[in-house]
C-alpha cells in the first residue's frame, strides 16, 4: 500500500510543468490571412497584434508580449495589465460613455467599441454618441425606441450590434442598485392608486407611474436629435393629464433654442431642459386643474399634498431609467388596500382635503441618493410657444 501511494505521488509530481511559457497558450493561435496570392503564403507575425476573445476581449499578443483586458459587467475595458500584472493603461468613463480619460485602451466602451476619429463609437448597424448618450441615427428594429441607448438603462443592457438591447452578460453577474425581493409589494403596490411611505403619501398610479416624465424626456432628446441631423430645431408638444371626457388634459408647444445646434450638449444638459419643462408642465397642470375645479363648484385637488411629491420621484425614476416598485419599496412605501369602494374612495379623498396641506414645491424631504441624482432645471435652452388646457 505504502509503495503505491510513493508511486502515485512521483507520478503527479513528474505531471506537474516546471514551468510556464505564456507563448504556449497561444502556439496553436492561426494569424489571418490578408492580401496573400498563394495559399501556402502566411502573414509574418512580427509586429501583428493579435487578439483573444472569450466573451469579450481577453488579451493581446504582440511580438509574443502578452497584455490582459479586465473588463466590467457591459464589457468595457477597463484596464490592460502586463504578465506581471502591472497597470499599463485605463479607461474611465460615465455610465453612457462618456470619456473621463484613456490612457490609450483601444477597444474600450460596452463590448468593446472603439472610439474612431468623428468623436463617435460605430455599433455596427449605426453610430452612437456618448455625450448625447444617444444614437445618431433610428432603429432599424422598429419595435426598439428611436434614439434611445439601449433604452436609457446602460448599467444592465448592452447593444453589441446597435439594433437590438439585450442583458449585459448573464443575470449571475448582475448587480441591482435596489434588493430585488419586494415579496408582496411588487404584486399588490400597483393595483393600488395611494401608498403611504416614509417620505410622505404618494399617488403611484396618476403620477409616479405615469408616463408624463418618460414622454418629456423623450420628447426632448429625439427633438435635439432630429433638430441635429435637419439643421433646425421644431416645436413639439408636452402634456399631462388624461384624455378621459371628464378629465383633464394640460399641453405644452415647446421649441429648443437654435443655439444649441452649434453646441456640444451633454445627456446630462439634456435631462436639465426635459426637468425645467416637467416643471412648467407640473405647476401649468395643477393651475389649470385650481381653475377648473373652481369654475366647476367641486373640491379641487390642485397642488394636493401628494401631487408634486409624486411626480418628482417620476422623473427621477424615469430620467435614471429604475423600476417604480424597487424605488417604492426603498422609500418604504406601503399600499393603501382598505380603499377598494367608491364610497371610501371619496372619504379618502376627503380627508385629504381636510387635514392635509397643499404642496406647491418640489420635495426637499427625498433621501440623497434620490435628490443627488437629479438633473439642474434649465429654462434657458427652450422656450413655450403655447399652452392650453382641455376638460
Amino acid at each position: 500500500m505504502k509503495k503505491r501511494l510513493i508511486f502515485l505521488v512521483l507520478t503527479l509530481i513528474i505531471s506537474i510543468p516546471l514551468s510556464f511559457s505564456s507563448d504556449a497558450l497561444f502556439s496553436k493561435v492561426d494569424v489571418p490571412r490578408v492580401g496573400v496570392e498563394k495559399d501556402s503564403e502566411r502573414v509574418p507575425s512580427e509586429g501583428l497584434t493579435r487578439y483573444v476573445s472569450a466573451d469579450g476581449l481577453v488579451a493581446s499578443v504582440k511580438d509574443s508580449e502578452i497584455k490582459y483586458y479586465h473588463s466590467d459587467r457591459i464589457q468595457s475595458n477597463r484596464l490592460v495589465t502586463d504578465s506581471s500584472g502591472s497597470v499599463e493603461k485605463k479607461f474611465k468613463s460615465l455610465s453612457f460613455g462618456q470619456e473621463i480619460s484613456n490612457s490609450g485602451v483601444k477597444y474600450a466602451f460596452a463590448t468593446g467599441k472603439e472610439l474612431d476619429e468623428s468623436e463617435l463609437y460605430y455599433f455596427g448597424a449605426r453610430y452612437y454618441d456618448s455625450d448625447l448618450g444617444r444614437f445618431t441615427s433610428a432603429d432599424p428594429v422598429p419595435s426598439e425606441p428611436a434614439y434611445q441607448y439601449v433604452r436609457n438603462n446602460p448599467m444592465n443592457l448592452v447593444d453589441p450590434s446597435g439594433s437590438l438591447p439585450v442583458g449585459a452578460l448573464t443575470e449571475k453577474w448582475a448587480q441591482h442598485t435596489f434588493p430585488k425581493d419586494y415579496g408582496s409589494l411588487k404584486d399588490n403596490l400597483m393595483h393600488y392608486r395611494y401608498a403611504w411611505s416614509d417620505y410622505g403619501l404618494l399617488d403611484v398610479s396618476a403620477h409616479v407611474n405615469a408616463k408624463f416624465a418618460r414622454n418629456t424626456i423623450d420628447s426632448v432628446f429625439n427633438a435635439y436629435s432630429e433638430g441635429i441631423n435637419s439643421g433646425k430645431m421644431k416645436t413639439f408638444q408636452i402634456s399631462m393629464g388624461g384624455s378621459g371626457s371628464e378629465s383633464l388634459r394640460y399641453s405644452m408647444q415647446v421649441k429648443l433654442d437654435d443655439s444649441l445646434l452649434g453646441e456640444g450638449i451633454s445627456r446630462e444638459d439634456l435631462l436639465g431642459i426635459a426637468f425645467g419643462m416637467f416643471t412648467s408642465l407640473s405647476y401649468g397642470f395643477e393651475d389649470a386643474q385650481g381653475e377648473h375645479v373652481s369654475n366647476s363648484g367641486h373640491r379641487s385637488s390642485s397642488y394636493a399634498n401628494e401631487d408634486m411629491r409624486s411626480n418628482y420621484l417620476s422623473f427621477f425614476i424615469s430620467a435614471n431609467d429604475f423600476d417604480s416598485s424597487e424605488v417604492l419599496e426603498k422609500l418604504g412605501a406601503r399600499p393603501i388596500d382598505e380603499i377598494d369602494s367608491p364610497i371610501e374612495k371619496k372619504l379618502f379623498s376627503v380627508f385629504k382635503g381636510l387635514f392635509m396641506s397643499k404642496s406647491h414645491e418640489w420635495p426637499t424631504n427625498f433621501p440623497s441618493w434620490i435628490n443627488d441624482n437629479m438633473p439642474e432645471e434649465n429654462y434657458d435652452n427652450w422656450k413655450t410657444i403655447e399652452s392650453d388646457s382641455i376638460n
